[in-house]
């Protein structure tokens, strides 16, 4: 007998989750593809929106998403990265499941984390490197991420690999696509970092036709100003044109980012050196040096080594041994951290190693839950209709015990009225007859009445809102009766025997309930 029910209460249970959990991640896909797109023109907005989302309520696939969505808001809103842990999950994941457009995304952000965190510039070039193949492999047109990609392959080769001609291909090709988009500001970008990677491989014609590029570009767009622009002309007029002039012009108007303050100082300090202006050399040579982070210790060691050939140009010997044993000390001590960089490196990688496992035991440990949640559901929502179907049995049996009762009180009470009259009716008139079976008939309906009134007031609990409500619009006891044991199921024969009426009258009387309620009666 349990095998229906039980069927029926799976079905109900398995599409009600269903159909919640797919348009509840349906909703959150959505937002989270609008968050996507609004990346692309507001950062700001996008990171605010991000902030909004409740991440212990997703799945993974919208985990990665969202954990690539915030990756790519750092980068834009120029947030500095601190870890690689979320774009690692969502390489992972898109990886896993073949999602090769989120996977190219996410090879190219997570070689940025790569760059910026572990200093690591041979694996940054590698992602960034699988980021493109992938794109042209699978013919995915995303020529931004395309033109960004080249941009940073050439901004590693160039700064810190020194493969200057593979650094200059990726700034051509970044210049190409940027063109091809009408992207003002980040054509200039480009065009500077390649002036200068020419500028640095003595490339003086390769040099002049890229500033002449330079500048069409500034004339056709004037509003996109890069201070980037002035360093990248000092150079080119100090290395290539010898015009330390227009080289000093462009150096003092130009206007560095923190970050870059210590590279002005030292460009200053070398045009005044070329100027035979040793005063202003050192001074400015000393200003790069304090602008410098303390930790690195590479470039802190060139500053030191050109302190020391300044001072030895000036003939301050006992200085220039000073700051010769200081730039000995930088490259030792700079020897010393690569040592250490990749002790923390290989500590990160079992780190990572652990936590993989963690996050698979997470995994399994979640699948167990909502495995143990669902039969959870599925029992005791077996429970809740057994339990529903028992206390409506026990409620229906209760109102009508009370309705029985009240009906054999009525039975009861007409016996009792009946036999005094039929006792006399030989004995009286016509008229005291009339007055009698008024009498009697208004006696009746009183007791019918008290009956069940009394048999509607204790059944008033037992039944639902709902029903309690329809009943109070209905008057007089017969109607609530009626409506009641219609409510239970009775048919019309029984209805008439609790009710002591005939069929007929129970007909009628269930028609004008449903018409007072707004139902069609039955014909």
């Amino acid at each position: 007998m349990l095998k229906r029910p039980f069927f029926l209460l799976l079905v109900w249970a398995l599409s009600i989750w269903i159909v919640t959990g797919c348009g509840k991640s349906s909703s959150i896909e959505k937002r989270l593809s609008g968050i996507d797109r609004l990346l692309q023109v507001d950062p700001q907005r996008g990171i605010d929106s991000l902030s909004t989302i409740d991440i212990k309520e997703l799945k993974y696939s919208e985990i990665a998403y969202y954990n690539l969505l915030l990756t790519i808001a750092q980068h834009k809103g120029n947030i500095p990265f601190t870890s690689d842990s979320l774009i690692s999950f969502s390489l992972q994941w898109f990886k896993s499941h073949g999602d090769t457009y989120n996977y190219a995304r996410a090879c190219f952000y997570h070689g940025l984390t790569v760059l910026f965190v572990m200093k690591d510039n041979a694996k940054a070039c590698e992602e960034i490197r699988q980021a493109l193949q992938l794109l042209s492999n699978s013919r995915i047109k995303d020529e931004r991420l395309e033109a960004l990609a080249c941009a940073y392959l050439g901004r590693i080769n160039d700064l810190r690999t020194l493969n200057l001609p593979e650094a200059s291909e990726y700034y051509r090709r970044a210049v190409e696509i940027e063109r091809r988009l009408d992207n003002g500001r980040n054509l200039i970008s480009n065009y500077c970092s390649l002036l200068v990677c020419y500028v640095k491989m003595g490339e003086a014609s390769l040099a002049k036709e890229t500033l002449n590029a330079l500048d069409s570009v500034q004339a056709i767009f004037p509003d996109c100003r890069l201070e980037k622009t002035k360093n990248a002309k000092a150079l080119y007029y100090l290395h290539l044109e010898s015009d330390l002039d227009s080289a000093l012009f462009y150096c003092l108007s130009y206007n560095p980012l923190p970050g870059d303050a210590a590279a002005k100082a030292f460009l200053l300090s070398e045009i005044y050196q070329r100027k035979d202006l040793w005063p202003e050399a050192i001074a400015y040579a000393k200003k790069a040096l304090s602008d410098r982070p303390e930790s690195d210790t590479l470039s802190i060691h060139v500053y030191y080594q050109n302190l020391a050939y300044l001072y030895s140009q000036t003939g301050a010997a006992d200085s220039s041994a000073h700051y010769a044993q200081l730039a000995y000390e930088a490259l030792k001590g700079s020897v010393s951290q690569k040592t250490e960089k990749r002790i923390l490196e290989l500590e990160k990688q079992y780190d990572l190693s652990a936590k993989e496992a963690e996050l698979e035991r997470a995994r399994l440990h979640r699948s167990l839950m909502a495995v143990s949640l669902m039969a959870l559901l599925l029992l005791s929502g077996g429970l809740a209709l057994l339990l529903r179907n028992r206390e409506q049995k026990l409620r229906a049996e209760r109102i009508t015990r009370s309705i029985v009762q009240a009906a054999a009180r009525t039975h009861q009470f007409t016996l009792s009225s009946l036999k005094p009259f039929a006792a006399r009716r030989k004995s009286v008139t016509a008229e005291e007859m009339q007055k009698g079976v008024a009498d009697l008939a208004a006696a009746l309906r009183k007791g019918f009445s008290d009956n069940f009134a009394a048999a509607i007031e204790s059944s008033l609990d037992a039944l639902t809102p709902r029903q309690r409500a329809e009943m109070q619009k209905l008057s007089g006891e017969r109607a609530k009766t009626v409506y009641i044991l219609t409510e239970l199921g009775y048919g019309e024969e029984a209805i008439a025997a609790y009710t002591c009426t005939s069929a007929d009258s129970v007909r009628v009387t269930i028609n004008n309930n449903k018409k007072i309620l707004g139902r069609s009666p039955r014909p």
